[in-house]
């Protein structure tokens, strides 16, 4: 008979088909009624790992899983990274473009408030 496989995302007891089961974040836990499973998702407690006849089936769907989360996470990462180098390029260059020199905002601000050394 299959069961329907969740994984625990906190330190708790449950009840599981009637037996109180301690679990931990990590921990994969088999229901016979989706029902029961349901419950623990709903509440944000546990995450859905589907039905198998067995635990094995349940932890290689898992590590599965596991791998495609990574895989996601790693391209969303470079793709970050990508539009940070990017944004920051853009930036140097524009930086690199804007006049420099006595006409500058930076010199003016600099040469604000000293007093002249013209003679009169």
């Amino acid at each position: 008979m299959a069961k329907h496989y969740i994984q625990s995302f906190e330190t708790g007891r449950w009840c599981v088909d009637h037996n109180p089961v301690d679990v931990k974040p990590g921990d994969v836990v088999a229901f016979s009624r989706a029902e029961d499973a349901a419950h623990f998702i709903d509440l944000k407690r546990a995450g859905y790992i589907g039905q198998f006849a067995t635990m094995t089936d349940a932890l290689h769907r898992l590590d599965v899983l596991m791998a495609e989360h990574e895989a996601a996470k790693a391209k969303a990462q470079a793709a970050q990274a990508a539009a940070d180098a990017e944004a920051l390029a853009a930036a140097q260059a524009a930086a690199a473009s804007e006049p420099q020199g006595a006409g500058s905002d930076a010199a003016q601000d600099a040469d604000a408030g000293k007093p002249s050394k013209r003679k009169k």
